[in-house]
Protein backbone atom coordinates (compact mmCIF):
# COMPACT_ATOMS: atom_id res chain seq x y z
CA UNK A 1 0.00 0.00 0.00
CA UNK A 2 1.53 3.61 -1.04
CA UNK A 3 -0.13 6.89 1.26
CA UNK A 4 0.95 10.11 0.80
CA UNK A 5 0.65 12.46 3.89
CA UNK A 6 0.54 16.58 2.88
CA UNK A 7 1.06 18.30 6.08
CA UNK A 8 1.40 22.06 6.75
CA UNK A 9 2.96 21.60 10.45
CA UNK A 10 5.08 18.62 12.06
CA UNK A 11 6.89 21.32 14.99
CA UNK A 12 7.82 19.73 18.01
CA UNK A 13 6.61 23.62 19.92
CA UNK A 14 4.47 25.78 19.29
CA UNK A 15 0.73 24.74 18.67
CA UNK A 16 -0.52 21.21 19.33
CA UNK A 17 -1.30 20.22 15.43
CA UNK A 18 2.69 19.57 15.10
CA UNK A 19 2.59 16.89 17.61
CA UNK A 20 -1.00 15.68 16.80
CA UNK A 21 0.20 15.40 13.42
CA UNK A 22 3.43 13.85 14.07
CA UNK A 23 1.28 11.38 16.09
CA UNK A 24 -0.84 10.53 13.10
CA UNK A 25 1.96 9.55 11.34
CA UNK A 26 3.23 7.07 14.00
CA UNK A 27 -0.42 5.68 14.55
CA UNK A 28 -0.41 5.16 10.81
CA UNK A 29 2.49 3.49 10.41
CA UNK A 30 1.32 0.93 13.23
CA UNK A 31 -2.03 0.58 11.75
CA UNK A 32 0.03 0.06 8.27
CA UNK A 33 3.63 -1.56 8.39
CA UNK A 34 4.38 -2.40 5.69
CA UNK A 35 3.23 0.09 3.35
CA UNK A 36 5.33 2.90 1.58
CA UNK A 37 4.36 6.32 3.67
CA UNK A 38 5.64 8.74 2.05
CA UNK A 39 5.05 12.91 2.97
CA UNK A 40 5.16 16.21 1.88
CA UNK A 41 5.47 19.27 4.35
CA UNK A 42 4.45 22.48 3.61
CA UNK A 43 7.03 24.25 6.14
CA UNK A 44 6.71 27.71 7.68
CA UNK A 45 9.09 27.67 10.05
CA UNK A 46 12.81 27.87 9.79
CA UNK A 47 13.33 26.04 12.96
CA UNK A 48 14.95 22.50 13.41
CA UNK A 49 12.00 19.85 14.34
CA UNK A 50 13.46 16.81 14.30
CA UNK A 51 11.31 14.98 11.15
CA UNK A 52 14.28 13.10 10.61
CA UNK A 53 12.33 10.56 13.47
CA UNK A 54 9.38 10.11 11.68
CA UNK A 55 8.77 6.78 10.41
CA UNK A 56 8.20 7.38 6.50
CA UNK A 57 9.57 6.02 3.63
CA UNK A 58 9.98 9.19 1.41
CA UNK A 59 10.00 12.73 2.84
CA UNK A 60 10.10 16.17 0.98
CA UNK A 61 9.90 19.79 2.61
CA UNK A 62 8.24 22.73 0.41
CA UNK A 63 9.55 26.18 2.22
CA UNK A 64 6.60 28.16 2.23
CA UNK A 65 8.13 31.82 1.63
CA UNK A 66 5.83 34.68 3.17
CA UNK A 67 4.76 37.35 0.90
CA UNK A 68 4.55 41.07 1.65
CA UNK A 69 3.52 44.22 -0.36
CA UNK A 70 5.47 47.65 -0.71
CA UNK A 71 3.73 50.42 0.20
CA UNK A 72 3.45 51.93 -2.96
CA UNK A 73 1.05 49.06 -3.55
CA UNK A 74 -1.25 48.93 -0.43
CA UNK A 75 -3.96 51.30 -2.31
CA UNK A 76 -3.82 49.49 -5.33
CA UNK A 77 -4.39 45.73 -2.74
CA UNK A 78 -7.01 47.69 -0.93
CA UNK A 79 -8.72 48.30 -4.02
CA UNK A 80 -8.73 44.44 -5.44
CA UNK A 81 -9.91 43.41 -1.49
CA UNK A 82 -12.56 45.64 -2.05
CA UNK A 83 -14.09 45.15 -5.01
CA UNK A 84 -13.00 41.44 -6.04
CA UNK A 85 -13.26 40.48 -2.34
CA UNK A 86 -9.56 38.49 -3.09
CA UNK A 87 -6.56 38.99 -0.42
CA UNK A 88 -3.51 39.01 -2.76
CA UNK A 89 -1.13 38.21 0.11
CA UNK A 90 -3.58 35.08 0.60
CA UNK A 91 -3.75 33.73 -3.32
CA UNK A 92 0.34 34.38 -3.57
CA UNK A 93 0.26 32.21 -1.14
CA UNK A 94 -1.98 29.86 -2.53
CA UNK A 95 0.19 29.62 -5.69
CA UNK A 96 3.57 28.63 -3.65
CA UNK A 97 1.08 25.36 -2.63
CA UNK A 98 -0.30 25.11 -6.47
CA UNK A 99 3.48 24.56 -7.88
CA UNK A 100 3.90 21.72 -6.06
CA UNK A 101 0.82 19.86 -6.07
CA UNK A 102 0.79 20.00 -9.94
CA UNK A 103 3.97 17.59 -9.51
CA UNK A 104 1.52 14.77 -7.53
CA UNK A 105 0.77 11.78 -9.62
CA UNK A 106 -2.30 10.97 -7.05
CA UNK A 107 -2.82 7.57 -9.31
CA UNK A 108 0.46 6.28 -7.74
CA UNK A 109 -1.41 6.42 -4.08
CA UNK A 110 -3.95 4.22 -2.33
CA UNK A 111 -4.70 6.46 0.64
CA UNK A 112 -3.92 10.27 0.65
CA UNK A 113 -4.08 12.72 4.16
CA UNK A 114 -4.23 16.40 3.94
CA UNK A 115 -3.34 17.98 7.62
CA UNK A 116 -3.90 21.60 6.75
CA UNK A 117 -2.70 23.69 10.08
CA UNK A 118 -4.14 27.03 11.34
CA UNK A 119 -7.16 28.85 10.15
CA UNK A 120 -6.54 29.68 6.87
CA UNK A 121 -6.74 25.89 5.38
CA UNK A 122 -3.98 26.84 2.57
CA UNK A 123 -3.79 22.99 1.96
CA UNK A 124 -7.30 22.32 1.47
CA UNK A 125 -8.13 25.77 -0.37
CA UNK A 126 -5.32 24.52 -2.56
CA UNK A 127 -6.80 21.15 -3.65
CA UNK A 128 -9.72 22.75 -5.34
CA UNK A 129 -7.58 23.59 -8.33
CA UNK A 130 -6.56 20.03 -8.53
CA UNK A 131 -9.37 18.14 -8.86
CA UNK A 132 -8.03 14.37 -9.67
CA UNK A 133 -5.69 15.30 -6.40
CA UNK A 134 -8.70 16.39 -4.29
CA UNK A 135 -11.12 13.50 -5.19
CA UNK A 136 -8.48 11.12 -3.68
CA UNK A 137 -7.96 13.36 -0.70
CA UNK A 138 -9.01 12.35 2.87
CA UNK A 139 -9.21 16.10 4.12
CA UNK A 140 -8.59 16.84 8.11
CA UNK A 141 -10.57 20.09 9.67
CA UNK A 142 -9.44 20.77 13.12
CA UNK A 143 -11.83 23.93 12.97
CA UNK A 144 -14.29 25.35 10.86
CA UNK A 145 -13.45 27.55 8.07
CA UNK A 146 -13.42 30.56 7.12
CA UNK A 147 -12.93 31.48 11.17
CA UNK A 148 -16.09 33.66 11.17
CA UNK A 149 -18.03 30.73 11.86
CA UNK A 150 -16.15 29.34 14.51
CA UNK A 151 -17.37 29.36 18.45
CA UNK A 152 -16.12 33.00 19.97
CA UNK A 153 -15.43 34.76 16.67
CA UNK A 154 -16.61 38.17 16.96
CA UNK A 155 -16.48 40.34 14.03
CA UNK A 156 -19.15 40.57 11.31
CA UNK A 157 -19.36 38.51 8.16
CA UNK A 158 -17.77 39.93 4.89
CA UNK A 159 -18.33 39.35 1.26
CA UNK A 160 -14.93 37.26 1.74
CA UNK A 161 -16.06 34.81 3.96
CA UNK A 162 -18.91 33.93 1.91
CA UNK A 163 -16.91 33.78 -1.32
CA UNK A 164 -14.36 31.29 0.87
CA UNK A 165 -17.72 29.58 2.52
CA UNK A 166 -18.88 28.62 -1.19
CA UNK A 167 -15.76 26.95 -2.15
CA UNK A 168 -15.08 25.09 0.57
CA UNK A 169 -18.59 24.04 0.14
CA UNK A 170 -17.44 22.53 -3.26
CA UNK A 171 -14.41 21.14 -1.69
CA UNK A 172 -15.65 19.42 1.16
CA UNK A 173 -17.99 17.83 -1.57
CA UNK A 174 -15.35 16.74 -3.71
CA UNK A 175 -12.85 14.86 -1.04
CA UNK A 176 -12.64 11.22 -0.89
CA UNK A 177 -13.01 11.59 2.79
CA UNK A 178 -13.80 14.59 5.59
CA UNK A 179 -12.71 14.08 9.01
CA UNK A 180 -12.78 15.99 12.40
CA UNK A 181 -10.88 15.10 15.69
CA UNK A 182 -14.32 15.76 17.48
CA UNK A 183 -17.68 14.29 16.57
CA UNK A 184 -18.98 17.70 17.58
CA UNK A 185 -17.42 19.59 14.68
CA UNK A 186 -17.85 16.58 12.34
CA UNK A 187 -22.08 17.39 12.81
CA UNK A 188 -21.33 21.02 12.56
CA UNK A 189 -18.84 21.22 10.01
CA UNK A 190 -21.68 18.73 7.92
CA UNK A 191 -24.16 21.45 8.26
CA UNK A 192 -22.11 24.22 7.63
CA UNK A 193 -21.03 23.09 4.10
CA UNK A 194 -24.33 20.79 3.36
CA UNK A 195 -22.03 17.90 3.03
CA UNK A 196 -23.32 15.19 1.13
CA UNK A 197 -21.46 12.69 2.56
CA UNK A 198 -20.43 11.70 6.07
CA UNK A 199 -17.55 13.66 8.18
CA UNK A 200 -15.93 11.03 9.65
CA UNK A 201 -14.29 11.66 13.61
CA UNK A 202 -10.96 10.70 14.05
CA UNK A 203 -9.87 12.03 17.28
CA UNK A 204 -6.49 13.83 18.35
CA UNK A 205 -3.79 11.15 18.51
CA UNK A 206 -0.55 11.29 21.14
CA UNK A 207 2.47 9.56 20.34
CA UNK A 208 5.66 9.44 22.69
CA UNK A 209 8.15 9.13 19.44
CA UNK A 210 7.02 12.28 18.17
CA UNK A 211 8.56 14.07 20.49
CA UNK A 212 12.25 14.39 20.27
CA UNK A 213 14.06 11.97 23.44
CA UNK A 214 15.07 13.26 26.49
CA UNK A 215 18.98 12.92 26.95
CA UNK A 216 18.47 12.35 30.78
CA UNK A 217 15.13 10.87 31.62
CA UNK A 218 16.12 10.03 35.24
CA UNK A 219 16.11 13.56 35.83
CA UNK A 220 12.50 13.98 36.83
CA UNK A 221 13.00 11.74 39.19
CA UNK A 222 14.68 13.19 41.69
CA UNK A 223 13.95 15.16 44.74
CA UNK A 224 12.18 18.31 43.19
CA UNK A 225 8.63 16.55 43.76
CA UNK A 226 8.22 16.44 47.76
CA UNK A 227 6.48 12.91 48.79
CA UNK A 228 4.03 15.24 51.05
CA UNK A 229 2.90 17.71 48.14
CA UNK A 230 0.59 17.49 45.52
CA UNK A 231 1.32 19.06 42.38
CA UNK A 232 -2.03 20.48 40.15
CA UNK A 233 -0.26 21.00 36.72
CA UNK A 234 -1.50 23.28 33.82
CA UNK A 235 1.03 23.37 30.74
CA UNK A 236 0.36 25.25 27.72
CA UNK A 237 -1.26 28.26 26.08
CA UNK A 238 -3.83 30.74 27.58
CA UNK A 239 -5.97 31.23 24.49
CA UNK A 240 -9.22 32.83 23.25
CA UNK A 241 -12.14 32.12 25.76
CA UNK A 242 -9.86 29.95 27.79
CA UNK A 243 -10.52 31.14 31.44
CA UNK A 244 -7.71 30.11 33.69
CA UNK A 245 -8.17 33.06 36.29
CA UNK A 246 -11.02 31.36 37.59
CA UNK A 247 -9.28 28.15 37.97
CA UNK A 248 -6.26 30.14 40.42
CA UNK A 249 -9.08 31.74 42.05
CA UNK A 250 -10.87 28.62 42.94
CA UNK A 251 -7.73 27.24 44.53
CA UNK A 252 -6.99 30.14 46.15
CA UNK A 253 -10.54 30.03 47.92
CA UNK A 254 -9.86 26.25 48.51
CA UNK A 255 -6.84 26.28 50.86
CA UNK A 256 -8.20 29.52 52.47
CA UNK A 257 -11.43 27.37 53.37
CA UNK A 258 -9.61 23.69 53.92
CA UNK A 259 -6.91 22.55 55.70
CA UNK A 260 -4.74 19.62 53.37
CA UNK A 261 -2.43 17.29 55.34
CA UNK A 262 -0.15 17.73 52.25
CA UNK A 263 1.13 20.79 50.90
CA UNK A 264 -0.74 21.89 47.63
CA UNK A 265 1.04 23.34 44.74
CA UNK A 266 -0.19 25.30 41.81
CA UNK A 267 2.30 24.49 39.07
CA UNK A 268 2.15 27.26 35.61
CA UNK A 269 3.89 26.85 32.27
CA UNK A 270 1.86 29.34 30.81
CA UNK A 271 2.01 30.33 27.00
CA UNK A 272 0.37 33.62 25.42
CA UNK A 273 0.11 37.25 25.87
CA UNK A 274 -1.63 36.73 29.20
CA UNK A 275 0.85 34.99 31.07
CA UNK A 276 3.13 37.89 32.22
CA UNK A 277 0.03 40.02 33.43
CA UNK A 278 -0.88 36.78 35.41
CA UNK A 279 1.76 36.37 36.99
CA UNK A 280 2.31 39.66 37.95
CA UNK A 281 -1.44 39.48 39.61
CA UNK A 282 -0.73 35.92 41.21
CA UNK A 283 3.05 35.40 41.86
CA UNK A 284 3.03 36.94 45.40
CA UNK A 285 0.84 33.64 46.49
CA UNK A 286 3.43 30.84 47.54
CA UNK A 287 1.31 27.97 46.88
CA UNK A 288 1.56 29.20 42.77
CA UNK A 289 4.88 28.77 40.52
CA UNK A 290 5.01 30.08 37.23
CA UNK A 291 7.53 28.48 35.37
CA UNK A 292 9.03 29.12 31.64
CA UNK A 293 7.65 27.71 28.69
CA UNK A 294 9.87 24.55 27.94
CA UNK A 295 9.80 22.38 24.67
CA UNK A 296 6.84 20.02 24.70
CA UNK A 297 9.08 16.44 25.77
CA UNK A 298 10.23 18.01 28.74
CA UNK A 299 6.49 19.34 29.43
CA UNK A 300 5.45 15.92 28.84
CA UNK A 301 7.89 14.04 31.36
CA UNK A 302 7.65 17.00 33.58
CA UNK A 303 3.58 16.09 33.71
CA UNK A 304 4.21 12.43 33.63
CA UNK A 305 6.79 12.40 36.70
CA UNK A 306 5.73 15.82 38.37
CA UNK A 307 2.18 16.06 38.61
CA UNK A 308 -0.55 14.87 40.63
CA UNK A 309 -3.83 16.17 38.78
CA UNK A 310 -3.77 18.00 35.13
CA UNK A 311 -5.67 20.40 34.00
CA UNK A 312 -7.96 21.03 30.52
CA UNK A 313 -8.75 24.50 29.91
CA UNK A 314 -11.50 23.95 27.07
CA UNK A 315 -12.88 26.79 25.35
CA UNK A 316 -15.51 28.85 27.48
CA UNK A 317 -18.37 30.12 25.63
CA UNK A 318 -21.89 28.51 25.89
CA UNK A 319 -20.27 25.60 24.30
CA UNK A 320 -17.13 24.07 22.55
CA UNK A 321 -17.13 21.92 19.36
CA UNK A 322 -13.32 21.41 19.51
CA UNK A 323 -11.28 18.50 21.03
CA UNK A 324 -8.35 20.15 22.76
CA UNK A 325 -4.77 18.93 21.50
CA UNK A 326 -3.76 17.99 24.93
CA UNK A 327 -6.32 15.71 25.32
CA UNK A 328 -4.61 12.31 23.99
CA UNK A 329 -1.11 13.27 25.55
CA UNK A 330 -2.77 13.75 29.18
CA UNK A 331 -4.51 10.51 28.40
CA UNK A 332 -1.27 8.51 27.61
CA UNK A 333 -0.03 9.93 31.07
CA UNK A 334 -3.37 8.25 33.35
CA UNK A 335 -3.15 11.06 35.71
CA UNK A 336 -6.40 12.65 37.22
CA UNK A 337 -7.84 15.06 35.25
CA UNK A 338 -9.80 18.09 35.71
CA UNK A 339 -11.54 19.85 32.33
CA UNK A 340 -12.49 23.43 32.73
CA UNK A 341 -15.51 23.04 29.64
CA UNK A 342 -18.89 24.63 28.41
CA UNK A 343 -22.07 22.80 29.41
CA UNK A 344 -21.79 21.40 26.22
CA UNK A 345 -19.13 20.18 24.96
CA UNK A 346 -16.63 17.21 22.86
CA UNK A 347 -15.36 16.68 26.35
CA UNK A 348 -18.01 16.28 28.43
CA UNK A 349 -18.75 13.77 25.60
CA UNK A 350 -15.47 11.63 25.87
CA UNK A 351 -15.16 12.00 30.08
CA UNK A 352 -17.80 9.62 31.39
CA UNK A 353 -16.53 10.24 34.84
CA UNK A 354 -18.02 13.31 36.40
CA UNK A 355 -15.78 13.68 39.11
CA UNK A 356 -13.34 15.36 36.33
CA UNK A 357 -15.13 17.77 34.36
CA UNK A 358 -15.91 21.45 36.18
CA UNK A 359 -18.50 24.32 34.39
CA UNK A 360 -15.36 26.64 33.41
CA UNK A 361 -17.85 29.62 34.05
CA UNK A 362 -18.45 28.20 37.95
CA UNK A 363 -15.87 28.92 40.94
CA UNK A 364 -18.38 26.67 42.84
CA UNK A 365 -18.14 23.73 41.08
CA UNK A 366 -14.49 24.29 40.59
CA UNK A 367 -13.79 24.63 43.80
CA UNK A 368 -15.67 21.66 44.36
CA UNK A 369 -14.41 19.07 41.86
CA UNK A 370 -10.76 20.44 42.53
CA UNK A 371 -11.15 19.89 46.08
CA UNK A 372 -12.16 16.07 45.41
CA UNK A 373 -9.26 15.24 42.86
CA UNK A 374 -7.00 16.55 45.80
CA UNK A 375 -8.86 14.18 48.98
CA UNK A 376 -8.54 11.14 46.07
CA UNK A 377 -4.62 11.90 45.67
CA UNK A 378 -4.43 12.59 49.21
CA UNK A 379 -5.97 9.36 50.39
CA UNK A 380 -4.27 7.37 47.57
CA UNK A 381 -7.73 6.38 45.71
CA UNK A 382 -7.67 4.61 42.73
CA UNK A 383 -9.08 6.70 40.12
CA UNK A 384 -10.16 5.64 36.26
CA UNK A 385 -8.51 6.14 33.47
CA UNK A 386 -10.08 9.93 32.79
CA UNK A 387 -10.71 9.03 29.10
CA UNK A 388 -11.52 5.54 28.88
CA UNK A 389 -10.14 3.29 25.58
CA UNK A 390 -11.05 6.73 23.23
CA UNK A 391 -7.59 6.90 22.54
CA UNK A 392 -6.24 3.32 22.53
CA UNK A 393 -4.65 2.13 19.34
CA UNK A 394 -7.55 0.01 18.71
CA UNK A 395 -10.07 2.66 18.55
CA UNK A 396 -7.53 4.41 16.24
CA UNK A 397 -7.13 1.48 14.33
CA UNK A 398 -11.14 1.41 13.29
CA UNK A 399 -11.38 4.91 12.42
CA UNK A 400 -8.79 4.97 10.26
CA UNK A 401 -10.39 1.45 8.74
CA UNK A 402 -13.25 2.90 7.72
CA UNK A 403 -11.60 5.04 5.04
CA UNK A 404 -11.55 3.00 1.97
CA UNK A 405 -10.17 3.96 -1.17
CA UNK A 406 -12.86 5.53 -2.98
Amino acid sequence: MNILILAEDLRISGTSEGIVSRSFIFKLREVYPHAIISVVHFNWSSEYDYLELLPVNNFKTIQIQQVGYRIASRPLIKVIRKLLALDLNDYLLIRQFNRFLLKINESQYDLIFARSAGLKYYLHRSLLNHPKLLSKSALNFHDPYPVYFSPGHSSNIKKADLKQLTKMIKIVNNAAFVFAPSSRLAENLSFLYGSKKEIYTIPHQFHIKSLPPLHDENAFHSDSLKKDEIRIVYHGAVQLNQNISILIDSFLNILRKRQFTSKIILSLRLKGNQANQLKTKYDKYKEIEFLSVVESAYSFYEQKYNSDICIILDTCGWNSEILVGKAPMLAELNKPVLALTPRVSELRKIIDDDRYLALCSSEDEIQLKLSGLINSVILKEKLPPPFGRYFSKEEFFNAINVLQTP
